[in-house]
C-alpha cells in the first residue's frame, strides 16, 4: 500500500491484577503499570522473537476470550524470575475471519504438541515434519521438531515439557 514498508510488532497479553497510574513525585511523574501480570506480558512480548510469532497470550487470556478466536497452543514456559510455568498460545485470528487453513494449522500443530508433551518424541517428530510440509517456515514447529529429535537420541530419564527460560 503506497510503497511503505510493512509495520510489524510483537504483543504479549496476560490477564490479572496490576497497578496503573502516575507514579513518582509532583515534579516528575511517570504514567506506567506495575505487577507480575505486566511483567509476564512483557516476557511474552519478548518471546515472540524466539517463536517467530506476533501475538502470544496466556491460558488466562484464552479462557477469557472463549471460542471467539482461533489460537494454537505453543508451549509451557517458566519465564525468567518465575518458578511457576504458564501455557502460552499464539493468537492466529478471530473465528469470524479464520480460514480453513488457519484451523487446520492449529489442529495439526496441537496434535504434534500433545505427542511431544507425553514423551512420544518419534511420533511427534513425524507429525511436526508433516506439519512443516505445509508450513515450512513455521518457527515453533521447526524448534519442536529439533527438540524432539534431540530428546529421542538422548532418552532423558527425568524430562519435563516445561521450557525454563533464563533470558528476559
Amino acid at each position: 500500500m503506497r510503497g511503505l514498508p510493512q509495520l510489524r510488532s510483537r504483543i504479549g497479553l496476560h490477564l490479572g491484577p496490576c497497578i496503573v497510574g502516575n507514579f513518582g513525585s509532583p515534579t516528575r511523574l511517570n504514567y506506567t503499570c506495575l505487577g507480575d501480570t505486566v511483567n509476564l506480558a512483557s516476557r511474552l512480548e519478548s518471546l515472540n522473537k524466539r517463536y517467530g510469532t506476533q501475538i502470544l497470550i496466556t491460558e488466562q487470556v484464552v479462557k477469557a476470550i472463549g471460542d471467539e478466536y482461533c489460537v494454537r497452543p505453543l508451549d509451557i514456559v517458566a519465564v525468567k524470575g518465575k518458578k511457576e510455568a504458564v501455557k502460552i498460545y499464539e493468537l492466529i485470528n478471530d473465528k469470524e475471519n479464520a480460514t480453513a487453513l488457519d484451523l487446520e494449522k492449529c489442529k495439526m500443530y496441537e496434535e504434534a504438541l500433545e505427542k511431544y508433551r507425553f514423551g512420544a518424541w518419534l511420533e511427534a517428530t513425524e507429525l511436526f515434519e508433516k506439519f512443516l510440509i505445509q508450513w515450512p517456515l513455521d518457527q515453533p514447529a521447526i524448534q519442536k521438531r529439533e527438540h524432539c529429535l534431540s530428546l529421542s537420541k538422548d532418552h532423558p530419564n527425568h524430562w519435563s515439557p516445561v521450557i525454563v527460560l533464563d533470558e528476559k
